[in-house]
């Protein structure tokens, strides 16, 4: 199970066979070590005190196992949690991506919508300008052909002085039309160039956010998302799993003892006998008002006695062996004196 939920923590897009291939050796590695600790964890337990009823100094001896149970039930409940809700977990995370999405996209456009709308007005002023004259001079071509077709009075051809005055005029503001197009037009496709830079700077701006949204896909915001919206599932699963790891520790402290308890202790004593360990239960008490046991290893109490009694018997023996030189040294020194005895001249 610790397997199965330590690769479902790694392993969230199924048609991704790379992440499945890392996720199923992490699931194997972390089956072996929620393995290992649950094995510590029951069997350094303990049997309690031989009786059904559990009393609170077992409790405390217990705490750090409980503890550690804990720890474990929560760490492997939620990736199975999120493996379960698994369609409902994608479903609102499309919804949350969507809604940051939105909102980041919202932001940049209101950033740079200041600078926007001062181009376009921009724009918008030499477009005007521009308009200005081609109205003049669509205004003043209008009247001449008017005046063509009216033509003068008396007159065989219908280009008379007002028609002359009006071309004249017409010529003019054409001539200012061009110029106004010359003068304009060109700070037009600047400020064209400057919005299409703009935009091209928007449009980049909303990929990094779309690629930063879709990075919110991670085991911690499933686990963030599965218990917000389905709290009941996220707690009983969690309980589930609660019970599975802290049930053997209680079950150990509630056991009874039975005969084949008392045959294991006698084969330990035993044991401990044929290998020379002595173990004197309640020998002292500390200062801290604990009984402690006196454990006493006889083999190498005894061998220590061995190498300290033959170490003894080395320094007589070495000593006794020093007095008889310095007694046969002595002999001869009083025997011959002048043997030793050097005279400088």
């Amino acid at each position: 199970m610790s397997s199965h939920n330590g690769a479902f923590s790694g392993f969230t897009e199924p048609t991704d066979m790379p992440t499945a291939a890392i996720a199923i050796v992490f699931g194997l590695v972390w089956g072996l070590i929620i393995y290992n600790i649950d094995r510590f964890i029951v069997t350094s337990t303990g049997k309690g005190d031989g009786t059904e009823a559990i009393t609170w100094g077992e409790l405390k001896g217990a705490l750090p196992r409980i503890i550690m149970g804990c720890i474990i039930a929560i760490s492997i409940s939620k990736p199975l949690e999120i493996r379960i809700l698994k369609g409902e977990i994608d479903t609102q995370l499309q919804l949350k991506q969507q809604a940051l999405k939105t909102e980041q996209e919202n932001a940049i456009d209101a950033k740079f919508e200041d600078i926007r709308k001062k181009l376009s007005i921009e724009k918008e002023g030499f477009l005007d300008l521009i308009k200005v004259s081609e109205d003049q001079y669509t205004e003043s071509e209008r009247e001449f052909q008017a005046e063509l077709k009216e033509g003068p009075a008396g007159s065989s051809s219908n280009y008379g002085p007002d028609a002359k005055r009006k071309e004249i005029l017409m010529k003019d503001r054409q001539n200012d039309r061009d110029r106004q197009r010359q003068i304009y037009e060109p700070k037009i496709s600047l400020v064209e160039k400057k919005i299409e830079d703009l935009d091209r700077q928007i449009a980049l701006e909303k990929e990094k956010i779309k690629k930063s949204v879709s990075g919110l896909d991670g085991l911690a915001e499933r686990i963030t998302i599965a218990e917000h919206n389905y709290p009941a599932v996220s707690y009983f699963l969690t309980l589930l799993f609660l019970a599975i790891e802290l049930t053997p520790i209680f079950f150990k402290l509630m056991l009874i003892k039975s005969p084949y308890d008392y045959l294991s202790d006698n084969y330990k004593q035993i044991e401990l006998a044929e290998n020379g360990i002595y173990v004197d239960e309640d020998y002292y008490e500390d200062k801290e008002g604990i009984q402690r046991e006196l454990v006493r290893y006889l083999a190498a109490e005894k061998q220590i006695e061995e190498k300290r009694e033959f170490h003894d018997a080395q320094l007589r023996i070495t000593k006794h062996a020093i007095s008889k030189f310095e007694e046969r040294e002595k002999e001869k020194i009083n025997q011959n004196p002048d043997d030793y005895i050097s005279y400088s001249s």
